[in-house]
């Protein structure tokens, strides 16, 4: 017995179950979900994901939602990326290194002064612990604003880096770039 079937650009593809129906039915023959939104599936267009049949229009996959090889994608590209990110991660480096620096150099005085009873060690090597932390933080602050991610966290540590100050206040000035930089490009981050 010869069954007559339609070909394939007369098919309409499922976007839940990806099976192929006629162009005419309302809902899946498969899973019932209803197809009055779907399109009929053109020949040669095929999800490079999953594999289902594309229509002659859609910009994106019925089955699966992603922007397929061969489709047509005008408006769903993403924005082309800038380079502040990556500026901003190089300042927070920089800022970092100076800090820690800074905080090797404070934790290594002697914070005694002649003429001066009081002894300042204590202060100074807390100071420098402080610096350290603030280096350490510049640099994480670096790595999330390179890579992209954690907006909020990429923005404190590049307000904190800028509390270690760093020698003739570098330290403070290069966190302070790297705080602009990111602020500029927040939309680039993924949180």
């Amino acid at each position: 017995m010869l069954v007559a079937t339609q070909p394939q650009s007369e098919r309409r593809i499922c976007p839940s179950c990806g099976a192929s129906n006629p162009d005419y039915a309302s809902f899946c023959l498969n899973c019932t979900k209803d197809l009055s939104q779907s399109r009929p599936a053109g020949p040669g267009r095929n999800c490079a994901w999953c594999g289902a049949a594309g229509g002659a229009t859609d910009r994106v996959c019925g089955r699966c939602g992603h922007d397929p090889a061969g489709f047509e994608s005008k408006g769903l590209e993403p924005p082309p990326r800038s380079q502040k990110p990556v500026i901003a991660g190089i300042a927070l480096l920089g800022a970092g290194l100076l800090d820690l620096v800074s905080g090797v150099r404070l934790l290594t005085a002697n914070g005694q002064l002649p003429d001066v009873p009081i002894d300042f060690t204590g202060m100074l090597h807390t100071c420098g612990l402080l610096a350290i932390l603030f280096g350490t933080i510049a640099f994480l602050g670096a790595w999330f604003s390179i890579i992209r991610k954690k907006y909020a966290l990429a923005m404190l540590a590049a307000a904190l880096g800028m509390m270690g100050v760093g020698p003739f206040y570098l330290g403070a000035i290069l966190g302070f770039i790297g705080l602009i930089f990111i602020a500029l490009s927040n939309e680039e981050f993924s949180d």
